[in-house]
């Protein structure tokens, strides 16, 4: 499984801690592009891992696997209401949150550069 990064730089600037549901994450994100608009600061707010390649299937388990009930949970299968939840989030970060594109998604996949960009706070969240 992934994880999610988090721009400390940008968290710690806005005191906020890192997020632990999406639903926080949108929140979080939301409010700190504001604020960085504000300041005419841009940045990324959230690259996902959902491509055109095979890589979408991986990020889409893993969007399954985080909607599970509990933490102890099994995994829930692909027709499961939870399932159905999952995508229906993954849909609404996308639009509430998201700056991937085709173009910067190819740009930023290699973890090279995710990790410089990270560094010097330009995506402020990334799976």
């Amino acid at each position: 499984m992934d994880v999610l990064y988090s721009n400390r730089i940008l968290l710690d600037k806005y005191n906020i801690k890192p997020p632990k549901t999406w639903d926080e994450m949108i929140e979080v994100a939301t409010q700190i592009k504001e604020k960085e608009k504000e300041e005419n600061n841009e940045f990324l707010s959230f690259l996902s891992g959902y491509s055109d390649n095979e890589m979408a299937m991986c990020s889409a388990i893993e969007a399954i696997y985080s909607s599970r009930d509990t933490v102890d949970s099994e995994m829930p299968s692909f027709t499961s209401d939870n399932a159905l939840r999952a995508f229906e989030k993954e849909i609404e970060v996308k639009e509430k949150i998201s700056s991937c594109t085709k173009n910067i998604y190819l740009f930023f996949i290699n973890i090279l550069y995710i990790s410089i960009i990270l560094v010097f706070s330009y995506i402020l969240f990334y799976i």
